[in-house]
């Protein structure tokens, strides 16, 4: 096979943001950018599961069906809790963690427990990306 008969391409979908970094690293990697349906790798939101079945062997994609579960980590860090409730210590791979509003109460004890002790929290908002509205609070 001739170096260069086939052109590998990707395509940034016009739902989400354009990261210079993506782009960046795939032009790095040999992938041109392209705009026509003839694409390797395609950035997007998740697609649905009906999007995925008009894939061939040569396509993919960055997100997939359900991958919010561990893209959010609000979701995500409500599926390692039913693990660590599952299986015990072998699931502890997260610090404390409260997703408010509806764990307030837990958070409200926790931080009066604490109180005379110097401790830093995080405050990540759900759905946000690229550290936007993260906070540090003391």
């Amino acid at each position: 096979m001739k170096e260069g008969k086939f052109k590998l391409r990707f395509k940034i979908s016009e739902n989400v943001h354009t990261y210079s970094s993506v782009t960046h690293s795939l032009n790095y990697a040999g992938l041109a950018q392209t705009d026509s349906s003839n694409w390797n790798v395609l950035w997007s939101a998740p697609l649905k599961v009906d999007n995925l079945r008009e894939f061939n062997v040569f396509k993919h994609c960055n997100h997939f069906a359900g991958a919010w579960n561990l893209g959010r980590k609000d979701s995500m860090y409500r599926n390692i809790s039913a693990y660590q409730r599952e299986f015990g210590d072998e699931y502890i791979l997260t610090p404390k963690t409260w997703v408010l509003p509806q764990d307030y109460q837990a958070f409200k004890k926790e931080r009066e427990e604490s109180e005379g002790i110097h401790k830093l929290w995080i405050l990540k908002p759900a759905n946000s990306s690229c550290g936007r509205g993260i906070r540090i609070l003391n």
